[in-house]
Formats: C-alpha cells, sequence, structure tokens
C-alpha cells in the first residue's frame, strides 16, 4: 500500500509538471519560501505570461533562458537574494512584450528601462 501512494504521488507530480509545460500562462509562485537559485527549465514554458516569484529566499543570477518567454508580460522577482547582470536577451523582452520587471537592487539592469524597479531585499 505505501508502494502505491509513493507510486500515486509521483504519477500526480508528473501530470502536473505536464499540465504547466502545456497551458500555463500564470505562474504565480510569490512567498513560498522557496531557495536556490531560478531554474532554467521556466525558460521552456513558452505560453507564460505572467510569473512571479517574489517573497522567496531565491539567490544567484537571472537565467538567460528567461528570455525565451516572448509572450511574458510581467516579470517579479522582488523580495529574493537575486544577484548578477540580467542577460541582455531578457531586457529585449522589454522592448516586446514585458510591461513590469521588477527585482531586487542587486540585480545590474545593463540597459536603460529594462528593468521598472527594484526593491531592495
Amino acid at each position: 500500500r505505501e508502494e502505491a501512494t509513493i507510486l500515486f504521488s509521483q504519477c500526480i507530480h508528473a501530470l502536473l509538471l505536464y499540465l504547466i509545460h502545456l497551458c500555463a500562462e500564470f505562474l504565480s509562485l510569490h512567498e513560498n519560501k522557496f531557495s536556490g537559485t531560478i531554474p532554467a527549465d521556466l525558460g521552456n514554458l513558452s505560453e507564460l505570461v505572467h510569473l512571479s516569484l517574489n517573497g522567496n529566499e531565491l539567490v544567484g543570477p537571472l537565467p538567460v533562458e528567461l528570455g525565451r518567454l516572448t509572450s511574458l508580460d510581467t516579470l517579479v522577482l522582488e523580495g529574493n537574494g537575486l544577484t548578477g547582470r540580467v542577460h541582455l536577451d531578457v531586457c529585449r523582452l522589454r522592448q516586446q512584450e514585458l510591461i513590469v520587471f521588477t527585482t531586487d537592487c542587486s540585480v545590474i539592469c545593463p540597459v536603460p528601462n529594462c528593468c521598472t524597479s527594484c526593491e531592495a531585499s
């Protein structure tokens, strides 16, 4: 019975990941105490319009793969421990669809108007 429960849990997890990959447009994971780096795989969610990861414990640079999210209009990342430079591919999103891009002030936005605002973490 315990093995069946574990298998069921693994299947549900895999199914949820598959569904998110297929049809995710709005992904709001703010204030969940997530730690570590932002997964580069988020760049594969091509239909994503809104990504909110603010108020977690994420660290490190923004993955360059986020620059593949060409439908994105909102990217909210402040309230973490993010560092490094925003890749130019992410900044180019601001010239397309991205309207709001907030991040920690410790993140360097390399071109004017790339980040709409920053907040001290």
